[in-house]
């Protein structure tokens, strides 16, 4: 969280969007739980995170598709007006 705690410093506007609950040791609600209070820990809460329970989406060994985390990722940063985008896996 270093790149995202300098943003919050020089006052950027921080959303977040999480693909996947984290679930597939079935601890997808622990999982929830922990982003929620990580996030929270950077002022980020509320409508500004989003974490995603979408079948094509599942946390496991698969390969997601490309077009649906595409479809997901452009809503989220439209929706919020974002010049930025970090990710991370």
């Amino acid at each position: 969280w270093p790149t995202l705690l300098k943003l919050r410093e020089s006052s950027v506007a921080i959303s977040v969007l999480c693909l996947s609950t984290g679930n597939f040791d079935g601890l997808g609600e622990t999982r929830k739980e922990e982003m929620r209070k990580s996030c929270a820990r950077i002022g980020v809460k509320g409508d500004d995170l989003l974490i995603l329970d979408i079948d094509e989406l599942q946390d496991g060994w698969g390969t997601w598709p490309r077009e649906v985390v595409a479809s997901h990722v452009m809503r989220f940063v439209h929706s919020r007006n974002a010049s930025l985008v970090l990710t991370f896996d």
